[in-house]
């Protein structure tokens, strides 16, 4: 009986040093499961933050496209213009050359006239 006796107790101690690192387990498995939260916390802000700053980046990309677009477009007036200036500057160029045209065959009939006018003017004064 004794010896019934002695091995329970010591099945007992053993039982309780069993519980005791069960327990002692689950604490560090506690301990251990709050840091794994803390840390996906923390991934989960971090996820946020990288979340904003692609929203951020993603506007600032259709900014600049705007801008380059609009000044895409302020180029392409500026060309037409820059070509009815061009225009403007042949048809000047047309129309002096007109002019100097003119005026050399105006200077032509004009010598024509003088040498006429000199001719009746000498016939009436010889007559």
């Amino acid at each position: 009986m004794k010896q019934l006796a002695g091995e329970a107790s010591g099945i007992t101690v053993r039982i309780s040093d069993l519980i005791s690192a069960i327990h002692d387990g689950a604490g560090n498995a506690e301990t251990r499961l709050a840091e794994i939260a803390h840390a996906v916390a923390s991934l989960d802000g971090a996820a946020s933050a990288i979340q904003a700053a692609i929203g951020e980046q993603r506007r600032t990309a259709i900014t600049i496209d705007d801008h380059a677009r609009a000044t895409a477009s302020g180029a392409d007036d500026i060309a037409r213009r820059i070509a009815a200036v061009a225009k403007a500057v042949r048809s000047a160029e047309d129309l002096s050359e007109q002019v100097r045209a003119s005026s050399a065959e105006l200077l032509s009939s004009a010598q024509l006239l003088t040498g006429a006018t000199g001719t009746f003017v000498t016939t009436l004064r010889a007559a």
